[in-house]
Formats: C-alpha cells, sequence, structure tokens
C-alpha cells in the first residue's frame, strides 16, 4: 500500500513540548490505544497497542469488566504508563450539527439547542450528554445569533465507556465523537482540507459495519451506516475451493482472514496462487461482489449527499478502519468513483521511534488507529461529551480552599494528600453508585416483561377460543388476502429513489365487468388475466441506469413474493417534467394475486 506522502503540519501540539496524550478507542471488534508525544514541529507516536476482543467476550452481557481487564493488560503490554485517556466514540446515535441560536445567557443554551435538534434525536432530551462550542457570531434580520457546534450523545453509552475506562484503571479526560477525531487527525497532518466548500467523504470501514461521513470545515453534514465491513470479506473467502488439479481445499475463518489480509483484491488476470494452490481468480471472484456492494453503496451516499446539498462539491474520499487496508481497495474505488482516494495510517504516516515498530503493524492494523490518534491530538479541546458528573473535581475542590486564608506548607500537603484520597474513593462510590442503578434498571425490566407474559398467555386462551369456533364455522376453499401485509411487503421493495402515488386493490376485467372510471377500464384491458389484484402508479427518479436498474430490481423482488401470482408492467413514460423538479420515469405495473376468485372474506347471512 502507498501512502500518501504529508506536507508540512498546519497545527501544533495544544500541550508542552516533552508532555503526551493518550488516545484510546473501544470497538465492537478490537480496541487500539495511541500514545502521541509533543516534540518541536508536531507530534510523534511514544507507543501504541492493538488487542482483538475474543468473541466469547464481545459477545457475553456485562463484559465491562472484561473488557476492561483486556484494556490494563494491553496498556502494561506496551508500556504505556499515563492514566489519564481520552475516549472516541464512533455510536450512529451521535448527532453533530452546526446550529445557529438566538444570543442567550450561557445557562439557557443546552436547552434551546436540544430543542432544536429534538426532531434528529433517536433518544429522549432529559438521556443526553450535550456539549457546545461557539464558532462566530451573525446576524438575521438584524437581530444576534451565536453559531454553534453541537454535539449530542446518550448519556448511557458515554457511562458505558467511562465504566469500561475505570475497570482499566484509568481517568477519563473527556469523549470525543468518532468524526471530529477523524476530521483532527486529518486538519493536523494535511494542508488545505478546511477551506470554505471543500468537502471530504471520510470511509470508515470497521468490522461489522461502514460509517460514511462527510465533513466540510468543522461540520459534519451528512452521515450514513452501511452494514459491512472487514468481516463481510472474510465470511466471503471461507468455504471450499477446488484447485487446478480437482483437489478440494476447505478454508475455515481463521485462514480467510489470512487469505484477505495477504491477498485483498487481486488483479483480474493474476496467475498467483496460495502455498495451498488456491488461484488468484478464485479469490477476486469472491472478494470482487462484496466490494461492488460496498463501493455501490458509497456511491449511493456520494449522491445523496449532492442532492441534499446541491452547491457542495465531493473532493476526495478518505479511508480509515481495519478494512482501509485491503490491498487493490483503492484503486478500484478511484476507478469506479473517479474521485482522488487516499487512506489513512498512523502507524506509517505518523514519526515512530525504531524500537517501538514492529514488523507488520502498519498493514495489520495500523488503519485502524486514525480515530485514537486523532482524539490524542485534539484532547477534547472544543468538546466534550465525557458527562459532567463523572468528571475530576480536585482542582476545583483545592481552588475553593485557597481563597479563604493562608495555611502553612506542611498543613497543606496533608490536607492535599487527604483530599486526594476523599476524591478518589468519592469517584469509586459514584461507579459503584452508577453500577447500582444499572442493576436496578435491569431489576425492573425483569419485573415489567412478566406483564407482556401474562398478556401474552390470555392472548393464547383467547385465540384457541376463536379458533374452536373459526372451526365450526363452515369452511371456505379461497384464502382471504392479508392487505395490509401485502401492503406492507410492496412497501419494503420501494427503493430510496422511488415514489409511490397510488396502490390499488380491485377486481379488473372478471365477466366483462364495466367500470366508472373510464382511465381504469382502459387499463383493464391491458390486464393478461382478469382477477383480483394490485394497479401500482409510481415514479423513479434518478439518471436512465439508476432508474433501469432500481425498476428491474423493484420487478424482481416482486416476482419473489409467494404471495403474487404474476407481476406485470403495463406501462412506463418519462415524468412530465412540469410535475417533478428532477429527472423521473412513471410506471404503472399490475400486480395479481395468488387467488383468482374473490379474496376477500365473504359473510353469510
Amino acid at each position: 500500500m502507498k501512502f500518501p506522502s504529508l506536507p508540512k503540519l498546519t497545527q501544533l501540539p495544544s500541550i508542552p513540548i516533552g508532555k503526551s496524550a493518550v488516545g484510546l478507542d473501544i470497538g465492537t471488534h478490537s480496541i487500539k490505544i495511541v500514545e502521541l508525544n509533543a516534540r518541536v514541529g508536531g507530534w510523534s507516536i511514544g507507543n501504541y497497542g492493538h488487542q482483538v476482543i475474543p468473541k466469547s467476550i464481545a459477545e457475553s452481557e456485562g463484559n465491562l469488566e472484561m473488557i476492561g481487564e483486556l484494556i490494563r493488560l494491553l496498556c502494561a503490554r506496551n508500556n504505556i504508563k499515563s492514566k489519564r485517556v481520552f475516549l472516541t466514540i464512533g455510536s450512529y446515535n451521535v448527532l453533530i450539527r452546526k446550529l445557529q441560536i438566538p444570543k442567550m445567557p450561557e445557562n439557557e443554551v443546552v436547552e434551546a439547542i436540544k430543542w432544536d435538534a429534538r426532531e434528529a434525536m433517536m433518544f429522549p432530551p432529559e438521556e443526553a450528554v450535550l456539549d457546545y462550542h461557539v464558532l462566530g457570531e451573525t446576524t438575521q434580520e438584524g437581530l444576534p445569533f451565536d453559531e454553534v457546534l453541537a454535539v449530542i450523545a446518550p448519556r448511557e453509552e458515554m457511562e458505558r465507556l467511562a465504566s469500561i475506562a475505570w475497570h482499566a484503571g484509568l481517568k477519563v479526560e473527556g469523549i470525543l465523537p468518532h468524526p471530529i477525531a477523524l476530521e483532527e487527525y486529518d486538519n493536523v497532518w494535511v494542508e488545505d482540507t478546511h477551506k470554505e466548500g471543500f468537502t471530504t467523504c471520510f470511509v470508515d470501514m470497521g468490522a461489522q459495519r461502514t460509517r460514511v461521513y462527510f465533513v466540510t470545515g468543522v461540520e459534519v453534514l451528512f452521515s450514513r451506516e452501511i452494514p459491512n465491513g472487514g468481516t463481510t470479506v472474510t465470511q466471503a473467502l471461507a468455504g471450499e475451493y477446488v484447485t487446478e488439479s480437482g483437489r478440494v481445499v476447505k478454508v475455515d475463518e481463521k485462514r480467510a482472514e489470512e487469505i484477505k489480509l495477504r491477498y485483498g483484491l487481486p488483479l483480474e488476470g493474476s496467475d498467483e496462487e496460495t502455498h495451498d494452490r488456491i488461484p488468484a481468480s478464485e479469490i477476486r471472484g469472491r472478494v470482487l461482489p462484496v466490494i461492488e456492494r460496498q463501493v455501490e453503496e458509497i456511491e449511493r451516499s456520494i449522491e445523496s449527499f449532492m442532492n441534499s446539498y446541491i452547491m457542495t462539491t465531493v473532493e476526495r474520499v478518505v479511508f480509515t478502519g481495519g478494512g482501509a487496508g485491503l490491498k487493490g481497495l483503492l484503486d478500484h474505488v478511484h476507478e469506479r468513483l473517479d474521485l482522488t482516494v487516499t487512506a489513512y495510517n498512523p502507524l506509517a504516516q505518523l514519526e515512530i521511534s525504531s524500537r517501538l515498530k514492529r514488523e507488520g503493524d502498519a498493514e495489520d492494523f495500523g488503519y485502524s488507529m486514525v480515530a485514537a490518534a486523532g482524539c490524542a491530538a485534539d484532547q477534547c479541546e472544543h468538546v466534550n461529551l465525557y458527562p459532567e458528573h463523572l468528571r475530576q473535581t480536585l482542582s476545583k475542590r483545592v481552588q475553593e480552599m485557597t481563597r479563604f486564608a493562608p495555611v502553612a506548607l506542611l498543613l497543606i500537603l496533608l490536607a492535599s494528600i487527604s483530599l486526594f484520597l476523599r476524591i478518589d474513593n468519592y469517584e469509586k462510590e459514584q461507579f459503584l453508585s452508577l453500577e447500582t442503578r444499572h442493576l436496578n434498571e435491569l431489576r425492573q425490566r425483569f419485573v415489567a416483561l412478566d406483564v407482556p407474559k401474562r398478556k401474552l398467555e390470555n392472548l393464547k386462551e383467547v385465540k384457541e377460543l376463536l379458533q374452536a369456533q373459526l372451526d365450526q364455522l363452515p369452511k371456505k376453499e379461497i384464502t382471504p388476502i392479508d392487505l395490509p401485509q401485502v401492503l406492507n411487503d410492496i412497501a419494503r421493495r420501494v427503493s430510496w429513489n422511488m415514489a409511490l402515488e397510488q396502490v390499488t386493490f380491485s377486481e379488473y376485467g372478471k365477466n366483462g365487468k364495466e367500470t366508472e372510471n373510464g382511465e381504469t377500464a382502459e387499463m383493464e384491458t391491458r390486464v393478461v388475466q382478469k382477477g383480483w389484484g394490485f394497479l401500482v402508479r409510481g415514479t423513479i427518479f434518478g439518471n436512465r441506469r439508476r432508474v433501469l436498474q432500481s425498476l428491474e430490481e423493484f420487478l424482481k423482488e416482486l416476482k419473489s413474493e409467494p404471495q403474487f401470482s404474476d407481476v406485470k408492467l403495463l406501462e412506463s413514460q418519462v415524468s412530465d417534467k412540469d410535475k417533478y423538479t428532477r429527472k423521473g420515469l412513471d410506471f404503472t405495473l399490475f400486480i395479481k394475486t395468488v387467488s383468482s376468485e374473490n379474496p376477500l372474506p365473504e359473510k353469510k347471512i
């Protein structure tokens, strides 16, 4: 992998020369930690570590203490002695918004931000942790407004991270959102990325999922989560292979991971082979479909972003995360998207002592260290999601004591030691209280589960009674259609660039039936098979290729539904240019149900 050359630094460390800062990224698949040292002219890596979280721990409930122990061992093994760390969180629930709010007292700003962002929050406002940074001032209709960068996250997730750090024996200095950590790494090491209108698409490929962020300046304009990651490639490579000699080679998940790291996406026509004679063409045949789906999702994300922010263009795509190191990935994405594509890897790009370098680390997990390095560089300078009630209070109490009267040096020293011990005990009590509260909440949830259980038992009895009554009714050969379920099945097949204007369920063309609407009568003449069914009208937006691809996928998915015996495209035409602001294709479908007779239940008198 060829890394981009780094220009002159644009930002110097915010801590004194010779000091260090530690960034910690606790993911679902692995733990990454980076210690950055401040030096003349910028940063260097003092120590670093990477630890895969075993499946038995990652999938177990109440695993905070076990993950904390993994971090403790990771720090000891890599000689990271500092106990004060900055954490980064990559949850999709974290909101980052640039807002304009009227000038108001500082104690009212938080509530104003919560009110402004309430519709975008995926959790109750009272359960939110919020911090903001004032970017500048502006005016609207002659009135003064503050332009602020607001960050909102669920308190429960912040407390979970803090609890893991406490179990690891660490003291949290701050918590920084993942996209800001990536943007900070970008800002520190690369020039001219934050000029007006310059948009970067960050693609953070984790183990289980990929997150796409569009960043302009300090603002995260748009974000999207793709449910695919590096593990998807590994799973595609696992299985049986047949060599040219006819020998069957079985590849388990561990071996598949080795093949992924060694060969990635081989070039088309490559004649390479693995040591067990698996040809590169077979590897490419399994990896390429996964990468194509990933690139298609990235392309959709860029298209959605461009549609939402018409005056903004994407200048480049930057890959981070463990999946970014896949060989051949960047060249393939560049070829597909025709944009500048690069990847960040602190272990290959930053200065690091020769005694710390371990062969293969940069290729194996260096790409996943970006967020931890960016978090250490930023040090939550402007925003900090660490809950206020968990933050250190020692310095505040010492300052309050010094205001009253001068005290002898020995007494101050003794009082400080005593105060430190009390504060340490107080912090442990706070975390104990936090864990106790979580335990009580779990108990309440367990008790609450008993209510729906009893209701379920009652419903089962009612169901049995109704079934007995139903068995006594006259049998009818034709099964009624479950209209809500069928409509839901149709709705689930609608793609992001499609809009349905009409879905009508009726009887079409049976026994020469006359209709009140002349247009419907004309449509009935086009229905090959008479009977009950759905008439579906809609519009697909986009260019010609996208429209035809979406229509084809929609028809295929409808035909795969067992409830439909036939799906027919009756009509398609280019949308009236005065009808919508975007180009599109109007279409009309007829979907015939399995039952050709009246599928609606009939009442007998």
